[in-house]
């Protein structure tokens, strides 16, 4: 029963086990938290007694993050060691950052309509002059209406139109243009924990 909830989320995201995961599912949990947490994070914005049309400040942002993975944390008792106040400040941070969330002239955080974010993008450490780009999707979407041909889900964030490397689509944070002024962002949510 208790490995069935990240199977039920992992399937809904598009949350894959990888060949060096752990036998436990530690690996897996996490991972699988780890993209949840942006759709948790956005319905918390909505959540705010008026449609999501006020939001919600995002200390009460976090805070509800944090109650949720206390919650999962007597499922997967790992969860809590990992998804620390200051690590839920910077995954919140990074979706303002990207634009996923939006700070209202109050201050309060809003979701975004979904919308998509043309990301320069090239061979590592070498950006495409000719406008190369792929898509990061952002905003509410419902993942599973998603049509994932040619979408790689990285860590939080759905890219569209990756390039295809020796018959495989695949996503290289390492090719994402350096000069982004949410760089640091995109990468955070494109790569932890650990891609």
């Amino acid at each position: 029963m208790v490995l069935r909830l990240v199977d039920v989320m992992a399937r809904d995201l598009g949350v894959t086990r990888k060949p060096g995961d752990d036998a436990a599912g530690h690996a897996f949990a996490v991972r699988t938290t780890f993209t949840a947490l942006r759709f948790w994070m956005q319905a918390c914005c909505i959540d705010d007694g008026y449609g999501g049309a006020m939001g919600i400040t995002q200390t009460s942002v976090e805070g509800k993050a944090s109650d949720w993975i206390v919650q999962l944390n007597a499922m997967y008792p790992w969860l809590e060691d990992v998804f620390t106040s200051t690590m839920l400040h910077q995954y919140c941070s990074a979706l303002v950052g990207v634009g996923d969330l939006a700070r209202t002239d109050e201050g309060t955080l809003r979701c975004t309509r979904p919308h998509n974010l043309a990301v320069p993008y090239g061979t590592p450490h070498q950006v495409y002059k000719d406008g190369t780009a792929v898509t990061a999707q952002l905003g509410l979407r419902d993942l599973s209406m998603q049509d994932w041909r040619a979408c790689v889900l990285s860590g939080a964030i759905v890219f569209a139109g990756v390039p295809e490397h020796d018959g495989m689509v695949s996503f290289d944070p390492e090719a994402i243009d350096p000069r982004l002024p949410y760089h640091d962002e995109l990468l955070f949510l494109a790569t932890w924990p650990g891609g």
